[in-house]
């Protein structure tokens, strides 16, 4: 049986020092994954509301194939600057764009951004995964 290695990312917004627990190296990346389209697919939207920005990430989890549960952890980091807090999506709405922008750009900062490669790759995958599954598989 494998090794679970741990380690930890350390967020601080406002002054407060979180965790982001982080298992591996396949965590890591998917939050860094997570982030990096959560903010293309909002920064794509025209109306900001609570409906609007759920759907955008409950399609992104549901394209990723992740339940929300394990998808949610690096928003709330990023967001609330916790674990726990109050909806985070509805925290999203009520600080408006420009504040979630800047707080979901630092946290993919913080656990390692991609490179300019791996962001044309990201993005090539990001549209993949707006495509109904037939269509994906035949671009393949």
């Amino acid at each position: 049986m494998g090794t679970l290695v741990y380690t930890s990312v350390h967020i601080s917004i406002n002054a407060d020092v979180n965790v982001l627990p982080i298992y591996d190296d396949a965590l890591l990346l998917q939050y860094m994954l997570v982030l990096q389209f959560a903010i293309w697919r909002l920064e794509s939207m025209f109306t900001w509301n609570n409906d609007t920005v759920s759907q955008t990430l409950m399609d992104l989890a549901s394209q990723m194939e992740i339940k929300l549960r394990d998808f949610m952890p690096a928003f709330f980091i990023a967001i609330a600057g916790s674990t726990a807090s109050t909806p985070v999506m509805q925290t999203m709405v009520t600080i408006g764009p420009d504040l979630t922008f800047a707080r979901l750009r630092h946290a993919l900062e913080i656990v390692g951004g991609p490179s300019k490669k791996e962001a044309k790759v990201w993005e090539k995958l990001n549209e993949s995964l707006k495509l109904p599954k037939n269509d994906a598989v035949d671009e393949a």
